[in-house]
């Protein structure tokens, strides 16, 4: 919601940590842009803000291009405040490889993202629960769109989620804290996990990132009672 999710700009306080995703694109007229998140989150994993970003919409680019905007991104929100230390967490695409020996060479490497559908429920739990909110700009007015109209039956190549991708990337490596959440958010989460028909290793991975939520919330015993595992 464009009224309720964003919020005035704000630096990221001095205690929080930070985690980039990087969704590779070539760009252009016709192929996927691509994109820059930079995901804030409170040292008590319950609250976080993205707080910088960028999709390259129409512009076609390599690799060096997009690592480049990355530096230029980071440079901008370090001049904001931002310590370098609080950079703790980042992530790409790792179908592309020029990108991962690019960053390597400049001593900013990159850790491989996790891929297919692992962190679409963990954003849509954030959003819903108020637990995480963007900053108000034009460039990450782009992801609030992206969230508007992105429907879940659309096919992955049709889809329009670059933004979203780059978030996704970062969101799913940090250890939110649920705790907070009633039951049933945490047990729709894993009902959402359960529905999907084919299970990759990716999902499987989704799939315990999941249930080590749930465990934030039941204790061990709890579940294993309830859940005979």
């Amino acid at each position: 919601d464009l009224k309720r999710h964003f919020k005035p700009h704000q630096k990221a306080p001095a205690h929080w940590f930070v985690y980039v995703g990087v969704d590779i694109g070539t760009g252009g007229k016709k192929n996927h842009p691509g994109a820059i998140s930079f995901v804030g989150v409170a040292p008590d994993f319950k609250q976080g803000r993205v707080l910088k970003g960028w999709r390259g919409d129409g512009v076609e680019t390599t690799a060096g291009d997009i690592f480049k905007k990355y530096e230029s991104l980071k440079k901008e929100i370090i001049r904001e405040g931002l310590k370098e230390d609080q950079i703790i967490g980042k992530y790409y695409d790792h179908a592309s490889r020029d990108f991962y020996l690019i960053s390597l060479s400049n001593e900013e490497p990159f850790e491989p993202a996790e891929k297919g559908p692992i962190g679409e429920q963990t954003l849509n739990t954030l959003l819903k629960n108020d637990m995480v909110h963007l900053n108000d700009d034009i460039e990450l007015r782009k992801l609030g769109n992206e969230f508007l109209s992105l429907e879940k039956s659309t096919p992955k190549e049709k889809a329009k989620d670059d933004f979203i991708d780059a978030t996704r990337f970062a969101v799913s490596k940090i250890p939110w804290d649920f705790s907070g959440l009633l039951g049933t958010e945490i047990k729709e989460m894993d009902s959402e996990v359960e529905k999907e028909e084919q299970v990759t290793s990716e999902q499987q991975s989704r799939r315990d990132f999941v249930r080590g939520e749930k465990v934030a919330y039941n204790e061990f015993e709890e579940w294993n009672e309830q859940y005979g595992t």
